[in-house]
């Protein structure tokens, strides 16, 4: 024999949580977008500061060659 189901209820209160769990989760995933992008940018800056210190230790030591 085929079971029958009845159909789903689906009460404001039940919507309203959902809203709220899906606002709650935009919120989160927006803080860790911003959180990577400053974690990102402070890196760049510290590897482009690492580049430029070397570089300037490779112009010296040749300066002093020549």
């Amino acid at each position: 024999m085929a079971e029958q189901t009845e159909p789903a209820v689906i009460t404001p209160a039940m919507l309203e949580e959902e809203e709220q769990l899906e606002a709650a989760g935009l919120e989160k995933e927006r803080k860790m977008l911003e959180e990577a992008r400053k974690s990102w940018d402070r890196e760049s800056t510290e590897i482009r500061y690492r580049r430029l210190q070397h570089c300037l230790k490779k112009a010296i030591s040749t300066q002093n060659f020549c």
